[in-house]
């Protein structure tokens, strides 16, 4: 079959253009996939830094207070709150509040903490907030949201 020179010009272009469209659709996948590999890389440092932050605060405090009830001690080093913790022990475990509020002059004061904080039982997986209350710097309650 005999085709004119504009029709081979046309079907040249074509295949110019597949060849065109498929490096530059594999240039995009490459650097979605680079894109990926290093936001992982990047996820995991942070996760990890975050956990030799809390290790070393947690680790900080049961160094300046080594005469703590033994179970309390062990509460704060697993990361974890028991009620009958004070407000420093719990912030030694999880770390600070998001938002704190006082009531009854400061004698009643409650806590709202992201639920990523904890890993203990008694806070579901769905939960994104854990609601802490204190009365006379106690903790005595926790509810999740």
């Amino acid at each position: 079959m005999n085709y004119s020179r504009d029709e081979l010009s046309m079907m040249k272009g074509a295949r110019n253009f597949r060849r065109e469209a498929s490096r530059y659709g594999r240039s995009i996948l490459t650097s979605l996939v680079t894109f990926g590999v290093l936001l992982g890389i990047f996820s995991s440092a942070c996760a990890t830094a975050t956990t030799r932050s809390a290790a070393a605060t947690r680790a900080s405090y049961l160094r300046e207070h080594a005469a703590i009830d033994p179970r309390v001690a062990a509460a704060i080093e697993e990361g974890v709150v028991r009620f009958g913790m004070d407000r420093d022990q719990v912030v030694a475990a999880v770390g600070r509040p998001v938002v704190r509020n006082r009531y009854e002059a400061g004698r009643i004061e409650t806590w709202i903490l992201r639920a990523t904080s904890f890993h203990q039982a008694g806070v579901p997986q769905n939960a994104s907030l854990v609601r802490l209350a204190f009365v006379d710097g106690v903790l005595v309650q926790m509810t999740t949201h």
